[in-house]
């Protein structure tokens, strides 16, 4: 318990957020394609029939920031996009209804430490890759003072933020496990240093209809990591 006191010293709190919407405009965006993967279930053509579901997949999104959302093709047509596709529905990417700078679908985390060797050594910091922000969507992470400030985007920042590449842990005929891993820094003038690592592991059981999240955070104490 001490540990965990001393890395930090006030308040450190997530939010995963799955699926806010209100309605906005278009805007145009174009990430690398390779910041997102879909995979499809299995239930429908799975061999072992004591499954008590009716026969019908699951197709899920996952980009390397963390979020359940992944496009294949022209990323300005909405219906190339899935978060969680499901009989022809998908809560999360709703192409007929709600347009893509409305998709809030990933997690949002704020900080509060105190740091004796800062010149402002009561420190809040915050970070979030929701996809969208209301007003845009994608981009990579952007600095903004405050989350509804500009510039608009879908993972922002009052610190520095950097994310891995997706890395696939496990792809086989029934199981799907990939992990996202975004280092969280704080800044003041020229000086940066980190203060957590975000670990999201996503396990996509194919032959279900169900995602389990697993997060995990590496405090850091004037950059002595500590596993919380």
């Amino acid at each position: 318990m001490e540990k965990k006191k001393l890395a930090i010293a006030a308040a450190t709190s997530i939010l995963i957020l799955l699926s806010v919407f209100s309605p906005m405009l278009i805007t145009e965006a174009v990430d690398p394609s390779d910041w997102y993967t879909i995979k499809p279930g299995v239930l429908d053509s799975d061999y072992y029939l004591l499954y008590p579901f009716a026969k019908k997949s699951v197709k899920m999104g996952f980009s390397k920031y963390g979020e359940l959302i992944a496009v294949e093709g022209n990323q300005s047509v909405q219906s190339n996009w899935v978060g969680m596709e499901y009989d022809g529905r998908d809560p999360f990417t709703p192409y007929d209804t709600i347009p893509l700078s409305s998709w809030i679908n990933g997690w949002y985390i704020h900080i509060e430490y105190i740091n004796p060797t800062a010149i402002n050594k009561d420190r809040k910091l915050f970070a979030f890759a929701m996809f969208a922000d209301g007003s845009e969507w994608g981009g990579d992470w952007k600095y903004s003072a405050t989350p509804s400030g500009e510039p608009h985007g879908g993972r922002k920042t009052n610190g520095t933020c950097t994310t891995d590449a997706l890395k696939i842990l496990y792809n086989g005929p029934r199981r799907f496990i990939a992990q996202s891993v975004t280092h969280i820094y704080d800044k003041e003038g020229a000086s940066t240093w980190p203060v957590v690592d975000l670990y999201i592991t996503m396990i996509f059981n194919k032959d279900k209809k169900e995602v389990i999240l697993l997060r995990r955070l590496v405090l850091f104490r004037f950059s002595k990591p500590i596993v919380y």
